[in-house]
């Protein structure tokens, strides 16, 4: 039922598609968490990169 073809219509003809559509029950990753996951690593990078500068000028 999920992922398969249940109806179709014959190729290359016009026609009136009559189906069942089986609606999603879970979010998808990104509609769960939006862009949370690439700030907090675009963060971490930052800060890496400044903690690495700061480091380099001392040494």
């Amino acid at each position: 039922r999920f992922g398969k073809i249940t109806v179709q219509i014959p190729q290359f003809e016009r026609g009136i598609l009559y189906g069942e559509v089986v609606p999603m029950h879970n979010l998808t990753p990104y509609l769960q968490w939006r862009s949370w996951p690439l700030i907090i690593l675009c963060g971490l990078l930052f800060g890496w990169a400044l903690l690495a500068s700061r480091m380099a000028k001392t040494v």
